[in-house]
């Protein structure tokens, strides 16, 4: 019988040798290394200093829920981390947000639809803190941001003059909401009663979006890459939106252009001049709409006069909506899910009981505990609550713990469930500019216009 060969010292001094030598795998074959966190801004004078004061555009007056302001450079590292292609899908950044002091944003990149794509937008929270929201968006290399803590944002944008600034922004000094606004049939430009058209086809699975902005809002937020990034950030809140309330729909951008028109300084007179066809304003958008058949056209402008946005709520779920389904928001609101309501009184939502008027269904009303929360359909609290970023919807809870809705059979008096009633006009308002679809439908009763924030 063979013997096995003896094993000698020096054989297993060798062997011992050659494994310390050799490439030691430190994870599973095919997965990167997770990348410690880096710091999104680099140091920046006090939130006081003259530095600070010059990144903020020179055209803009003094805007009372800004609590501090500072210029800010992101670094190198973190603009590679969030633009670079094959980058990780999930980061970590350290923030320095003026009064809140410094904490660790962790993040993840959104898989986006449309021309959402061209920019890369991450979501996420601060690890230390529940009550948070972090969203980023890139588009070459400029970045907007926004952080939420309870009531407090901190935005980050783009500047003017070059850089970037970090804004802290009190959200109940934002503008206050306006109540709805009767519209007349007869107004110029309004079209012909003709019936509704059939619905084309369209699921409902995706509304598509078309936005466009002014010259102000664009050189406000440091050029088209700023504002295309704003843009990106305010629809991506407000999908996320449609996913926490479980709403199964995603709002889908088709189309970005900006608008030869001077802002009036009235919310109504510019959402009024946005919609009319032929008077002189604005008048492109009717063709860019049917061109890249946008269901809903949303407006951004740096200055609305005192509100922070106005829209048309549909108030009779019907195709003959689609003329009247235009909205106008402040550049500064977007972080304060001001895009997001806009387009909910599109799909047929008014405010909040309190508020009274009339929605698509009766229990198309957003919802709101005082001194706790409000979804973003309604309106601001007393006591004061926070905005979370949430549709009505009884069935889900925030954060597990308080109710976002309440349910129309169970309580009629008092039911808000905007996913309900979202969810019922889905492929009515997915068939406002269908494939192949070019006719401008007739105009609706019931009309009333509303601005919120």
């Amino acid at each position: 019988m063979e013997r096995p060969p003896r094993i000698t010292h020096m054989a297993v001094g060798i062997l011992c040798l050659a494994s310390l030598l050799m490439p030691r795998p430190t994870q599973a074959a095919g997965a990167s290394a997770p990348e410690p966190p880096v710091p999104l801004f680099a140091s920046a004078p006090a939130a006081d200093s003259s530095h600070s004061a010059q990144a903020v555009p020179p055209q803009r007056p003094p805007r009372p829920w800004i609590r501090a302001q500072r210029g800010v450079t992101i670094t190198p590292d973190a603009l590679r981390r969030l633009s670079r292609p094959g980058a990780p899908k999930h980061a970590e950044l350290t923030m320095d947000l003026i009064t809140a002091g410094t904490h660790t944003a962790e993040v993840a990149m959104r898989e986006q639809q449309g021309r959402l794509r061209s920019s890369r937008v991450w979501a996420g929270v601060l690890k230390e803190i529940q009550d948070s929201d972090v969203m980023l968006a890139v588009k070459d290399s400029v970045l907007v941001g926004s952080v939420r803590i309870g009531r407090t944002i901190y935005d980050i944008r783009p500047s003017a003059g070059g850089g970037h600034v970090l804004v802290e922004i009190d959200a109940d000094q934002l503008p206050d909401d306006h109540h709805p606004i009767p519209v007349s049939r007869d107004e110029p430009g309004a079209p012909d009663d003709a019936g509704t058209a059939p619905a084309a086809g369209d699921s409902g699975s995706i509304i598509d979006v078309m936005v466009v902005y002014t010259p102000a809002a664009k050189n406000a937020n440091g050029g088209q890459s700023g504002i295309e990034a704003l843009i990106a950030l305010g629809l991506s809140l407000a999908n996320t939106a449609l996913t926490n309330s479980q709403i199964n729909t995603q709002f889908r951008l088709v189309h970005t252009a900006e608008v030869a028109y001077s802002e009036s300084g009235s919310y109504s007179t510019d959402l009024s001049r946005l919609r009319i066809m032929n008077d002189g304003f604005m008048d492109d958008v009717h063709a860019w709409r049917n061109q890249y058949r946008a269901d809903l056209v949303a407006l951004i402008e740096d200055d609305l006069g005192g509100a922070c946005g106005v829209a048309y709520v549909m108030t009779t779920v019907s195709q003959s909506f689609a003329n009247w389904a235009f909205s106008v928001t402040q550049d500064s609101c977007i972080s304060n899910y001001t895009l997001a309501h806009e387009l909910g009184h599109n799909m047929g939502s008014q405010h909040d009981r309190a508020e009274g008027g009339a929605g698509a269904y009766p229990y198309s009303f957003g919802h709101k505990e005082p001194g706790v929360h409000r979804t973003i359909m309604a309106t601001t609290c007393s006591p004061s609550c926070s905005r979370i970023n949430h549709f009505s919807n009884p069935n889900v809870r925030y954060q597990g713990a308080w109710v976002t809705g309440i349910d129309h059979t169970a309580d009629p008096a008092k039911s808000a469930d905007n996913a309900r009633g979202f969810t019922n006009a889905l492929s009515t308002i997915a068939n406002f500019r269908a494939a192949g679809d070019l006719t401008p439908p007739a105009a609706p009763a019931n009309l009333r216009i509303t601005g919120v924030r």
